[in-house]
């Protein structure tokens, strides 16, 4: 299974846990300034995508000879976030975007509804990972983790086994704070997505692992 971890230029609280996880078996990218955190990391990506508007001339310059750079105008239609996920979506089974929390909210928000349109993708930081669902997902070895789920379409339809306050095929409606602070009681739980589509944000208290 190819996997690939991408870094933003948003906030990462912590380094030390990153540098837990074995990063063999996955190609490294960065959006722009996300190359800040390769560089602090000793992590040479295969691709630095971008305008370079946020990524330091000095942290340029050291992987200029080193890796590839594609680079787009100021003016363009997409984040530079975006245009990465565009080039690399369909090479892997499993991307994981690290630095997409923190700064602006509008840049928050778009990489949560980014989901939707590159469904392989997971956002992670140090407390949550977040996702998107329009299927039958299980969760395994998950007892006594928070999920909440938030609803994307106007109209959705979800059922919960395994979990504290469990559903059947309960109607939810897009801004519905029903399905939000779950608990997984069970080693395995379900959730059956029957119509629409969520936004999963799934409470992570361990380290960092992809």
């Amino acid at each position: 299974m190819k996997k690939a971890i991408v870094f933003f230029s948003g906030v990462i609280e912590n380094y030390f846990e990153i540098k837990k996880v074995n990063l063999n078996d996955y190609d490294i990218y960065c959006a722009d300034g996300g190359a800040e955190h390769a560089k602090a990391l000793n992590l040479l990506p295969k691709l630095i995508i971008g305008d370079f508007d946020s990524i330091k001339p000095s942290t340029k310059e050291y992987f200029i000879n080193k890796t590839e750079f594609l680079e787009f105008s100021k003016d363009k239609d997409f984040t530079d976030g975006e245009l990465l996920l565009k080039h690399i979506h369909n090479d892997y089974e499993e991307i994981y975007v690290l630095g997409a929390f923190g700064g602006s909210l509008y840049h928050l928000l778009g990489n949560v509804f980014l989901l939707e349109k590159y469904p392989k993708v997971r956002l992670i930081n140090d407390f949550e990972e977040v996702f998107y669902i329009k299927d039958t997902y299980i969760f395994s070895e998950k007892k006594d983790i928070k999920v909440s789920f938030i609803p994307i379409d106007k109209e959705n339809k979800i059922s919960l086994k395994g979990f504290k306050f469990d559903l059947s095929e309960k109607p939810v409606k897009r801004g519905d704070s029903l399905t939000l602070s779950n608990t997984i009681t069970e080693s395995i739980a379900v959730a059956e997505i029957h119509s629409g589509s969520f936004i999963a944000v799934v409470q992570r208290i361990k380290e960092i692992s992809v």
